[in-house]
Order: structure tokens, then C-alpha cells, then sequence
């Protein structure tokens, strides 16, 4: 047997020099730097597809959302501006004025969202009921021509043509206008009236109702607030003790004369009316 034989085949490596290590270190880090460029840039490229998937889905939202539900929005910025809707009825938006029309219009209600003022030629449908929602208050028609007016909590219908029902929002009653009758709140949430279209321009008659119907209608109103409106409904000048301003009434009269509508409210107050030419005293 050679004697070389038992030699340790380990004993006869040479071990590696410093930069042979470091060369082996650099490549060991190099390979791991390769490998985690590679999963960064895969997981990118995945992340990437599901955004743009995501863009596209929203994107695809976005305009079905305008084609299909988004409203259509009129506005009359510097001028009034005329509209037509898609069953027929003409709107004029007065200036400043803004109508909001859902996707849906028409269906088997016809509804619109109002701000400001506009004049109405609504086309005649016995099925199909056409609302504007305006300020607190809806008015409500099947075919006619008329006018709704805000400004503040003002709240005011002038109609021409066919029939009108107005309903303050989240309430039961009605009003119900006729041709050539106004509706007008007076700016007070408590108060109702049905006047004449064109304003009287002779003194009326104290104790006599007015040929046209005229309808004041008070719910927990304050007498100031009473007494103004039946100022300007019948062109008169009303006295009262001060202490009775914050007093509340509720009355629904229908064609009645100043001197009446004034008897009922002195007499709600305890107070007897006198009536001096076109000045109305409520005195104890």
C-alpha cells in the first residue's frame, strides 16, 4: 500500500484567499439583489394591472353614472333662458334661476327641482302629474301655465292657466289655485293666501267680500304677522295694542271682507273693531 494513500485528501486544499472571499460574497449579494429586483418588479407589474383594472372600472362608473343618472342641471346665469323637456313642457328659467330634472323624467310622476324663479308651460298629461319642488313648498299640475317666484322664504304661484295644487313640504293641505289667482306665503312659514292675480286697484267695500275669491289661512300665526299679511291682501292699514303682536291665531277664511276677517281676529283677542275710511282699529 502507498503511504500517500493515507493521506487526508482535505489536508491537501488550500484555503481561499481574502479577495477570493469577497469576490464570493459580492456574487452571493449580487444573485440575492437580482432575485428581489425581480419580485419588486413583479409584484409592480401585478399592481399596476389592478389599478388600471381600477381606473377603468371607475372610469366606466363615472360616465354610466352621467349617461344614466346623474340629473341634468339647467341654469340661467346672465340671462333668462327657455327649455324644453322631453315631454314637451316649456320652462323658462329666469335669470339666476337653476331646474334640476332627474334621468327618470318623465315617469309616471313628472318632478323637477327648482331654485329661483321660472314660468312653467306644463304639457297636459291626466296620467302623469307634473311637481315642482321649490322653496319648502311643491305645486303640483296635470297641464297649465304658470309662475313660481322665491326669493328668501318667500314662496309665490301666479297662475294663468288650468289648475295648480300647492303643499308646503311635509304637510297634508292643500291650495288650490284657479286662472288669474295667486298664492303668496308673504315670506312667513305660518301663513297662506289666495289673492286676485292683478292687485285691486280701488278701495274695496269694508263689509263686502271681493267679487274674485280671496283665502287667508293662518296656523299659529303671530297677530303681527296676521295683521300684516291682511295689510297687503286688502290695501287697508290696521291698528292694534303692541302688547297683542306675539299672540298667535288660526283661521281659514274663504271670500270674506277685511271688516271680517278683522271682526274674527279682534274678537280672538277680546278687542272691538272700528273702522275709520280705510283705517281698521282693533281697541279694548
Amino acid at each position: 500500500m502507498n503511504e500517500n494513500d493515507n493521506h487526508n485528501p482535505i489536508e491537501n486544499l488550500v484555503p481561499p484567499t481574502s479577495k477570493e472571499v469577497d469576490q464570493a460574497w459580492e456574487n452571493v449579494i449580487s444573485r440575492i439583489r437580482i432575485h428581489e429586483r425581480e419580485k419588486r418588479r413583479k409584484k409592480i407589474f401585478k399592481y399596476s394591472i389592478a389599478a388600471s383594472a381600477a381606473v377603468i372600472l371607475m372610469i366606466g362608473s363615472l360616465v354610466g353614472y352621467h349617461t344614466f343618472f346623474k340629473p341634468d342641471i339647467y341654469l340661467a346665469e346672465q340671462s333668462n333662458s327657455s327649455i324644453k323637456l322631453s315631454d314637451g313642457t316649456m320652462v323658462t328659467l329666469f335669470k339666476g334661476a337653476r331646474l334640476t330634472v332627474e334621468k327618470s323624467f318623465p315617469s309616471d310622476t313628472r318632478e323637477v327641482q327648482l331654485q329661483g324663479d321660472a314660468l312653467f308651460e306644463v304639457a297636459k298629461s291626466k296620467e302623469h302629474p307634473f311637481i315642482v319642488h321649490g322653496l319648502n313648498y311643491e305645486t303640483k299640475v296635470l297641464g297649465t301655465v304658470f309662475k313660481v317666484m322665491q326669493d328668501g322664504s318667500t314662496f309665490k304661484v301666479d297662475l294663468f292657466d288650468g289648475q295648480v295644487a300647492i303643499k308646503k313640504a311635509n304637510t297634508k293641505e292643500e291650495y288650490f289655485l284657479t286662472p288669474n289667482k295667486t298664492f303668496n306665503n308673504y315670506g312667513k312659514p305660518d301663513v297662506a293666501a289666495i289673492t286676485p292675480l292683478k292687485e285691486h286697484t280701488v278701495t274695496m267695500d269694508p263689509y263686502k267680500a271681493h267679487d274674485s275669491m280671496i283665502r287667508l289661512s293662518f296656523s299659529e300665526c303671530s297677530i303681527k304677522n296676521a295683521i300684516e299679511v291682511v295689510e297687503k291682501t286688502y290695501h287697508v292699514k290696521v291698528e292694534y295694542p303692541a302688547q297683542y303682536a306675539d299672540r298667535k291665531i288660526s283661521l281659514d277664511n274663504v271670500n270674506v271682507s277685511p271688516a271680517a276677517i278683522l271682526g274674527t281676529i279682534s274678537a280672538h283677542l277680546d278687542l272691538k273693531l272700528n273702522i275709520y275710511d280705510t283705517t281698521y282699529r282693533l281697541e279694548k
